[in-house]
């Protein structure tokens, strides 16, 4: 019970007191002071007293004990003001500390986007060099096989015509063995590079 029930409850009883007192005094006034109602009276008198007496030593020290009461409570509310802004402050560190970090975030994966798709531009365009290299590699192969095929015819002609001449023969001869040779580097070229190329689109690819 705080101070301001306790004033309250002691007011109301002592008005109940002093109406029942006033109400008895009547009976006693209209049944000429019967002297059972008289000494009923006096009792509640005296009870009326101390019981005044008893709220009133109530009440000073509830005052006494209300500026500390009220003192601890300010400290309480201050502390709790004091840990809700805490509370509140590391709240908003974080916040904008995460915010940060998600900005810097999506910024790292903009940039490996772009950096991915540059790449792939570069794949791309080193693939297609390499096949339009390869296809020059075939267009020339194909060029020399059908030079060596009119060299072949022409030896053969020459042959067919004279029999006897073995230093033109010779010379021919050399003269093929030197296309056979180039013909055969340049297919094993044409082999390395297509085997480069493959590996370069699965290692894209993948």
């Amino acid at each position: 019970m705080d101070f301001n029930e306790l004033v309250a409850n002691l007011w109301r009883i002592t008005q109940q007191q002093e109406e029942k007192i006033r109400d008895l005094e009547e009976q006693n006034e209209d049944r000429n002071e019967s002297q059972q109602q008289q000494d009923e009276i006096k009792v509640l008198k005296s009870q009326n007293k101390c019981d005044k007496r008893k709220y009133a030593t109530r009440v000073s020290e509830l005052e006494s004990e209300n500026p500390l009461q009220t003192a601890k409570i300010s400290e309480l509310e201050m502390a709790k003001s004091c840990e809700a802004s805490g509370v509140k402050a590391n709240f908003s560190f974080l916040q904008s500390k995460l915010m940060r970090a998600e900005t810097e975030y999506k910024d790292k994966i903009k940039e490996l986007n772009s950096k991915s798709l540059k790449q792939k531009v570069k794949l791309s365009n080193c693939i297609k060099k390499s096949q339009r290299m390869n296809e020059d590699q075939e267009a020339e192969i194909e060029a020399l096989k059908d030079h060596l095929k009119d060299k072949e015819d022409l030896i053969s002609k020459l042959l067919g015509a004279s029999q006897t001449k073995d230093s033109s023969w010779e010379t021919q001869s050399q003269r093929l063995a030197l296309l056979e040779t180039q013909v055969e580097t340049l297919e094993a070229d044409k082999r390395c590079r297509e085997s480069r190329s493959q590996e370069l689109e699965m290692k894209y690819s993948a």
